[in-house]
C-alpha cells in the first residue's frame, strides 16, 4: 500500500477529526499513513461496495456522502442510511462480525472522497492503541444515532408528520438530499414531498 502524504486532504480531515476526541502522538499519524487507502473525486451514484462482497472494511467519509441502499421486489431503490463527512459505513454489522450488512453502498454526492481501513489492520492496531478503538466506536455510534432517528421518523403515521420529524431530527440530510433521495429515505412519494414543501412555502399544511 502506498504511504499517504501528510498534506493529503482526506488524511488531514481524518486526523483533525480524530484529534478532537483523543490526544494523538506521532505514532498515530504514522499508523494511519501506512494502513489506509484513499478514494477521491468519486462520481455520484458510483458503486462502492456490493452486498455479498466478502471484504471486511470500514468506509470513512471525508467529503460528499455515501449511502447504504437496497432494492425492493419491484426494483425500487430505498436508501437505508447515509454517511456524511465524519461518519462511516462498514461491510459487516460491526468490526468483530462476519454477518454482512444488508444492501449496497453507493456515493450520492459528486466529487466524494472516502478512506478505506481493513478490519484486520484495525484489530491489530487496537491492541496497541486505545485511541484507535475510540475512533472506531465514534464511527459506530454516529451511524447508530442516525438509524435510531430514522426509525422514529418512519414510525410516524402520516407523510406530513414523517417529513416534519425528518426536518427536526436530521436537518443536515434535509438540506443535502434531493426530493428523489428524500423519497427513497422516507418512503414518501416524490409528489407528496413536493406538495408538503409547497405547503410549507405557502405557510399551510397539505
Amino acid at each position: 500500500m502506498i504511504k499517504i502524504r501528510k498534506n493529503n486532504p482526506a488524511f488531514v480531515f481524518l486526523m483533525n477529526y480524530w484529534k478532537k476526541h483523543c490526544i494523538l502522538e506521532n505514532s498515530h499519524y504514522l499508523w494511519i499513513q501506512n494502513h489506509i487507502e484513499i478514494k477521491s473525486k468519486i462520481s455520484k451514484n458510483t458503486a462502492i461496495h456490493l452486498y455479498g462482497e466478502r471484504s471486511k472494511v470500514v468506509y470513512f467519509v471525508c467529503k460528499g456522502a455515501l449511502a447504504r441502499i437496497h432494492y425492493d421486489k419491484n426494483y425500487k431503490l430505498h436508501i437505508d442510511h447515509i454517511a456524511l463527512p465524519g461518519m462511516a459505513l462498514m461491510s459487516t454489522i460491526h468490526i468483530y462480525s462476519n454477518t454482512l450488512s444488508e444492501g449496497d453502498i453507493i456515493s450520492i454526492q459528486p466529487n466524494s472522497s472516502y478512506i478505506i481501513i481493513k478490519y484486520k489492520d484495525i484489530h491489530q492496531g487496537i491492541q496497541h492503541s486505545p485511541e484507535l478503538e475510540t475512533l472506531i466506536n465514534i464511527f459506530s455510534n454516529k451511524i447508530k444515532k442516525q438509524i435510531i432517528a430514522l426509525n422514529v421518523i418512519l414510525h410516524e403515521s402520516t407523510p406530513l408528520e414523517r417529513y416534519c420529524r425528518f426536518i427536526n431530527l436530521l436537518p443536515e440530510l434535509h438540506q443535502l438530499l434531493t426530493q428523489s433521495e428524500q423519497s427513497s429515505l422516507l418512503n414518501i412519494s416524490r409528489r407528496t414531498i413536493q406538495r408538503i414543501q409547497y405547503g410549507f412555502l405557502k405557510g399551510n399544511k397539505i
